[in-house]
């Protein structure tokens, strides 16, 4: 008997009651590996868009301070293309993203040519800081930024 012969007696039952034989169709296991990591990795990429959408949505450290600056008409002129500008927007951490928001921030890129209203308030360089009347020039530090234009840092508001 071949290995055909006995997988087909494998899949035939014997009635003991009428003698007759029956057949089975042979249906293939299913595996169902494959879907089981599809699944997980759906729900692994979910999570992840879920967990970084909870974490923009926690409020930056300087936020107020961010706020304050925007209260003071404080402007921060800088371009994408800056190294400078990105290192002063890293400064402020996650309330970087409210700097353009609350008008604080001022675009003068693109692509290296000044805007117009850039070229108007009279700034050559970027960053460029103006509190009240007076211009900064360069990356400034945090601590003077709040010195200038009279706004508290979080540690000093304790």
């Amino acid at each position: 008997m071949n290995r055909k012969e006995r997988r087909a007696l494998e899949r035939q039952k014997i009635s003991s009651f009428d003698g007759e034989v029956k057949k089975e169709e042979y249906k293939p296991k299913k595996n169902y590996t494959r879907y089981v990591i599809i699944s997980l990795v759906i729900i692994i990429f979910i999570g992840a868009i879920f967990v970084s959408y909870l974490k923009g949505k926690k409020p930056g450290e300087l936020d107020d301070f961010v706020a304050c600056l925007a209260d003071k008409d404080v402007k921060f002129y800088g371009s994408f293309q800056c190294s400078h500008c990105q290192e002063q927007e890293n400064d402020f951490a996650e309330s970087s993203k409210l700097l353009e928001s609350s008008g604080v921030y001022v675009e003068c890129g693109p692509l290296g040519n000044f805007n117009s209203l850039c070229i108007s308030e009279g700034v050559r360089s970027v960053p460029h800081w103006v509190i009240a009347d007076e211009v900064l020039s360069g990356r400034q530090d945090i601590q003077i930024l709040a010195e200038k234009s009279g706004c508290s840092l979080p540690n000093e508001a304790a």
